[in-house]
């Protein structure tokens, strides 16, 4: 059985999505507040935080139209791959795992 397709995880998977993007906007208010304390008011300062914070919004909604399953599956093949290339190294070096 795939847990994924569940109602309940992808209700606690979109939460978390939720509060990873509220968190970064919250990070990215605050930079651009800072900034702009530092400049004396120039508005200049703040493009930056402007861009990337356009850039985590188009980032949410493209994860958030994505399914959990195809989400997780992406993440975890490269971490698979990782871990199995220490597990080789190890072994190479003569650690008994």
């Amino acid at each position: 059985m795939d847990f994924t397709k569940l109602e309940g995880f992808k209700v606690i998977y979109y939460l978390v999505l939720l509060i990873v993007f509220v968190a970064l906007m919250v990070f990215l208010l605050r930079s651009a507040k800072e900034s702009l304390r530092r400049t004396g008011g120039k508005w200049q300062s703040v493009i930056d935080e402007v861009v990337i914070g356009f850039i985590v919004l188009i980032a949410f909604t493209i994860i958030a139209q994505i399914e959990p399953s195809s989400i997780i599956s992406f993440l975890t093949k490269p971490l698979t791959w990782i871990w199995d290339l220490v597990l080789k190294a190890l072994r190479f070096v003569g650690v008994k795992i």
